[in-house]
């Protein structure tokens, strides 16, 4: 019984040592540089009430491994708005409307539910980053909700990472705890077995 009792010990021990090093492996993975694919860039004034219309640089739709990275750089306090929807879709319900605060209200009253981020800018440089939880479009609208004419700068890419930020998270919270948990009663049963044999008969 209890030669039985030391091989499953011996046995769990050995399946809590695979999940932690398979954890210790996704946690290291998630440190190994991204890369950047699609960059393009471009700068211009944005007068007061008006709003610039972009899309992510990919031909295609961004995934939870294909995420975007936007720098913005400016004078005055923007306001960066994020949807869910296709470059060209966002053009047509524009089409030859105004691209002013009023009409962006008219957009955002229609499409609410695709919105995914709404975020001031501050003046300076600021770097912003999104991971999709599913494949979707993003189209990018900044406005110029100031009295005042705004200079600013934009430079966007897909970024490629093997592991998203925060992606595993919670697994590998799990996946360790469990791991430690199953090596525990080995690593005290052999401290035990040691201390005996190590003791004066």
């Amino acid at each position: 019984m209890a030669e039985s009792l030391k091989r499953w010990i011996i046995f769990l021990a050995r399946i809590g040592g695979v999940l932690v090093a398979i954890s210790l492996a996704f946690y290291l993975a998630s440190f190994i540089p991204r890369g950047s694919l699609y960059p393009s860039s471009h700068s211009e004034l944005l007068l007061s009430g008006k709003f610039n219309l972009d899309a992510t640089p990919s031909l295609y739709a961004i995934n939870p491994q294909l995420g975007m990275k936007i720098i913005f750089t400016t004078n005055k306090t923007l306001r960066m708005q994020v949807f869910s929807l296709n470059y060209s879709d966002v053009e047509k319900w524009l089409n030859d409307r105004n691209q002013n605060a009023t009409v962006l209200a008219e957009f955002e009253a229609a499409y609410s539910g695709d919105l995914i981020l709404r975020q001031n800018i501050s003046s300076g440089a600021t770097t912003f980053e999104y991971f999709p939880p599913k494949i979707e479009n993003a189209t990018v609208i900044v406005l110029n909700p100031t009295p005042h004419v705004a200079a600013w700068s934009f430079n966007e890419e897909d970024v490629e990472a093997i592991a998203t930020p925060g992606s595993f998270s919670l697994a590998l919270i799990i996946a360790t705890s469990l791991g430690v948990v199953l090596i525990l009663p080995w690593l005290t049963s052999t401290l035990k077995e040691k201390r005996r044999k190590e003791s004066p008969t």
